[in-house]
């Protein structure tokens, strides 16, 4: 799960996730309480820009979870607007 990664850190208005594993994973949103806000499937090599439009200045946790495997990446992005 090291090849996978997002940035910047802290973000304005887009995050990018970048997976640059063999296998697809599911991202997931989550407030700070883990509530599932958002839920995006990234391809295996592949990047996608989040647009932070409906998300309010605060501390997300993203849920990388590798969809062969199940192991599991935490981070910690900040949205500041």
């Amino acid at each position: 799960m090291n090849a996978i990664s997002m940035y910047p850190n802290p973000a304005k208005n887009i995050l990018n996730l970048v997976n640059k594993e063999a296998e697809n994973c599911l991202v997931e949103i989550l407030s700070i309480d883990g509530k599932v806000l958002q839920r995006i499937p990234l391809n295996a090599t592949a990047q996608k820009s989040i647009h932070l439009d409906q998300f309010a200045n605060g501390f997300y946790l993203v849920r990388f979870t590798n969809q062969l495997t199940n192991e599991i990446k935490v981070e910690k992005p900040t949205i500041l607007k």
